[in-house]
């Protein structure tokens, strides 16, 4: 089955049956299956790259990708904003928790 299925190109090859594929990934075809050689099949491995560039993806992951280069410095402190109001809620409810607590006592 796994076999008729990497022969007609729903998986990438016998041994990756990812039901998850992604249409233009990169791929690799191999030699013939070096654990069962009586399968006779070639193989086809995801291509992998310790690093991948804008032009590795496809023109709209790409152009997301610049939106985000663009306005990194930007983005980064509409973060560190968020993270101070956070930490001044929660300073200010341990301090609203610690004056009930005294009170009570």
């Amino acid at each position: 089955m796994y076999a008729s299925g990497a022969a007609r190109g729903k998986f990438l090859g016998f041994w990756q049956r990812s039901l998850y594929n992604v249409q233009g990934l990169k791929v690799e075809k191999n030699q013939k299956s070096d654990r069962d050689p009586s399968l006779c099949l070639t193989r086809t491995f995801a291509q992998s790259q310790p690093v991948w560039t804008k032009d590795d993806f496809g023109p709209e992951t790409s152009s997301a990708l610049s939106a985000l280069e663009h306005n990194w410095s930007e983005i980064r402190e509409e973060a560190l904003e968020i993270l101070d109001q956070v930490r001044r809620l929660s300073l200010e409810r341990d301090r609203n928790a610690l004056s009930l607590e005294m009170r009570s006592t």
